[in-house]
């Protein structure tokens, strides 16, 4: 079986987890300073900084753009579901505005009817590497005197005409999770161009602890969680219609791993520095390969499998590949699963946030969450593996046209 995503492994990753492990460094946070100064070059900003976690990336994020309880923050209606629960408990008010159907990013037309006095900021997202219409985005914000804050979390290394993406906005924000375009077994970082933000940030950080033994913890925890997934056992009980049982012990200790790191105020670790630095190094190369692979498979899907449209707004990074599915979703992972590979869909992939919001006018993102399905193209699918993806997708389309027939 092809899983819904597997974790590539670097040569040298487990190296340098026993070196950090058992020879620790005498001045921490010396190659986190290494990393950030390659990462800020890398983009063409003047200042980044790197955090344990996406979640205290976006909280350094808005206190640094000055956003307060009572403000209200404007955010796609297709977005990740726990920005939510994370504003709310700021004090602010999230609102939604509906999606473009095409490239799954928020739509820059439909702002401005959000506007209210109350309005602080804009969260433009570039969702599964898809630049979204940053420029106009921009304009509209820079009219309203809003501030901009780029979710860059799957999109490192995308641009608009000639400009990274996260150059655009007050700030940004990226990911290093391990489903990421740069991964280093968890962490985020903030961008800025502004002298302001980036002081506060600074300020802000002083406060939190280095501590390396979380990221070490969860690193290790990352791989025991993909020997029990890709184990034969796990597989087996797979096959006998238990998938979410077998996977249920691995995940529940991942996830209480990242919750304690959630809680503590810790910087990110030098050993999560060395994986970037390299990581950082072979990024366009792993994108340009990728969205080779992304190209091919889009080009050769069935007719009611219609992909994101990556390239309407810029040049994408790699994050995955989402499409939308004409067909019942369901089908198609029942049809997936017989012919060897699994598919995601739905709130598993992002969350219809207008409905959990109560707005009832952002169709397009309803829409979505309802045919979105995700296909396992990612960056450890070996070259013998994606080949097997087409041709399983070619007899998922044969099966389901006899059926149509009949």
């Amino acid at each position: 079986m092809i899983p819904r995503m597997k974790v590539r492994v670097h040569h040298g990753d487990v190296a340098k987890w026993l070196r950090a492990l058992f020879w620790p460094n005498l001045a921490p946070g010396t190659v986190v300073n290494r990393f950030e100064m390659k990462f800020a070059a890398y983009l063409g900003c003047m200042t980044v900084r790197a955090t344990a976690s996406v979640r205290d990336a976006f909280e350094l994020a808005l206190a640094a753009l000055g956003v307060k309880h009572g403000d209200e923050i404007i955010v796609p209606a297709y977005y990740r579901s726990d920005i939510i629960p994370l504003l709310e408990a700021l004090g602010t008010k999230p609102v939604t505005v509906d999606i473009e159907p095409d490239t799954f990013n928020i739509n820059p037309e439909l702002i401005a009817a959000r506007v209210t006095p109350k309005t602080k900021l804009i969260v433009a997202a570039h969702l599964f590497g898809a630049p979204c219409n940053i420029e106009a985005i921009r304009r509209v914000a820079d009219q309203r005197r809003l501030l901009l804050l780029e979710d860059c979390t799957a999109a490192l290394g995308a641009g608009v005409n000639g400009r990274k993406v996260g150059t655009f906005g007050d700030a940004a924000i990226f990911s290093f999770e391990v489903n990421k375009p740069l991964h280093t077994y968890g962490g985020a970082l903030i961008a800025t161009g502004n002298p302001r933000i980036a002081d506060s940030l600074r300020n802000q950080l002083k406060n939190y602890a280095p501590a390396k033994l979380p990221s070490l913890g969860k690193t290790f925890l990352t791989w025991m969680k993909e020997l029990a997934i890709r184990s034969p056992l796990f597989w087996l009980v797979t096959r006998l219609g238990r998938k979410k049982t077998a996977a249920r012990p691995a995940t529940q200790i991942y996830s209480g791993i990242h919750r304690h790191l959630l809680t503590r105020k810790i910087t990110y670790s030098d050993f999560q520095a060395r994986l970037g630095m390299e990581r950082l190094r072979l990024l366009d190369q792993r994108n340009a390969e990728l969205n080779r692979r992304w190209e091919e498979l889009a080009a050769n899907l069935p007719i009611w499998l219609l992909p994101q449209k990556r390239n309407r707004h810029g040049t994408p990074a790699f994050s995955g590949f989402v499409a939308r599915c004409r067909l019942s979703p369901a089908e198609l992972k029942q049809a997936a699963m017989h012919q060897g590979f699994y598919v995601g869909a739905g709130s598993s992939i992002e969350e219809d946030c207008g409905r959990l919001l109560h707005y009832g006018d952002c169709p397009e993102a309803a829409r979505l969450c309802r045919e979105a399905v995700r296909l396992p193209l990612y960056e450890a699918l070996s070259e013998r593996q994606y080949r097997r993806l087409r041709k399983a997708i070619e007899e998922v389309e044969k099966s389901i046209r006899v059926r149509l027939a009949g």
